[in-house]
């Protein structure tokens, strides 16, 4: 409310608001209907807290973890409204297609039918892409880097192009091509794959979740090269659901060499898991993993960057570590 409240007091042309948590219950569906809504490609996120009706319906069925966030998410879609839908599993896309006729949302971009991904190639420096839109196709740079940053930035595009179609921006084919290829180049994204540092090569990644974690680790695995040694520094929020899996993903990267593992927080919402209770979870994932435990986060960085070496990479992971990147850049 404090931020819609800033929106309009700034006279702002559009606010993009992000449901916290789900759709059907949160906050945001008490805002009045949006012009177009975004469906992000569906995991287990909060699935602790989504939890899906009893008895079953028949629609999620399958679905095991991902039914509570798919019954809040694609279940709490506005009628009426244009929805443009990420990428998602099979089982859950036919779970949203049920859902969304069952709400009434006829006006649907999929991903696959009306807009695509056909081609990219991933660095460090951003993504040279094509993205398809119909039967016409875009080549654009998307400055910020990762494989899943392309992806996004597809379902930005295409959601531009219903903004135009439904009458809340001006514009035609031609100036949207414009805009969509003037943003993706200049657009960034502190904390996501963001190289914040040379010799030792430094990559600072926040958000640890399992959909986040699984991303990076990906979007990573594309674009390093190979040969180089990564090290990783890494704190992990204790609050998430199933707090464990990000260590467990980030220990089976095929490009990490070692981890250093710390805590910011040490009480309260903001609390991370104990750094040798990641040591050991990592070790049982991983056990040739060289992965240590170090309490005090700036001397965690140091010794990160030591083994890493000035031809090595050194990534930084994590909600706690990504609020003190100033001291990090260099």
């Amino acid at each position: 409310a404090i931020l819609l409240r800033y929106a309009l007091d700034r006279g702002a042309a559009l606010a993009v608001i992000e449901a916290n948590i789900g759709l059907r219950d949160d906050p945001t569906s008490a805002f009045p209907a949006p012009r177009v809504q975004l469906l992000t490609p569906i995991d287990t996120d909060h699935a602790h807290l989504l939890r899906p009706p009893s008895p079953l319906p028949p629609v999620l069925e399958g679905l095991g973890e991902r039914a509570g966030p798919t019954w809040h998410k694609a279940g709490g879609l506005r009628a009426g409204v244009a929805c443009v839908v990420g990428a998602q599993r099979d089982d859950v896309d036919r779970a949203v297609r049920a859902l969304a006729a069952q709400r009434g949302v006829d006006a649907v971009a999929w991903r696959g039918e009306a807009y695509d991904v056909v081609r990219r190639e991933c660095s460090l420096g951003g993504s040279d892409a094509t993205l398809r839109f119909g039967d016409e196709r875009l080549d654009v740079h998307v400055r910020a880097p990762g494989a899943f940053q392309v992806d996004n930035a597809a379902q930005a595009a295409a959601a531009a192009w219903a903004l135009i179609e439904c009458g809340a921006l001006p514009g035609t084919r031609a100036t949207w091509r414009d805009a969509v290829k003037r943003g993706l180049a200049e657009a960034t994204m502190p904390g996501r794959l963001e190289v914040i540092g040379t010799q030792p090569l430094t990559v600072l990644q926040v958000g640890a979740s399992a959909v986040k974690m699984r991303a990076f680790v990906e979007a990573l695995t594309e674009i390093v090269l190979r040969g180089v040694k990564v090290v990783a520094c890494a704190s992990f929020l204790g609050r998430i659901h199933a707090a464990r899996e990000p260590v467990a993903i980030l220990a089976h990267a095929p490009w990490l060499h070692a981890l250093v593992a710390t805590a910011c927080e040490t009480s309260g919402d903001a609390a991370d898991l104990d750094a040798d209770e990641v040591v050991s979870v990592a070790r049982r994932e991983r056990p040739e993993l060289d992965a240590r435990a170090e309490r005090d986060p700036d001397t965690a960085v140091a010794l990160a960057r030591s083994l890493a070496g000035d031809e090595g990479a050194v990534v930084i992971v994590g909600n706690g570590l990504g609020a003190r990147r100033e001291r990090f850049a260099r």
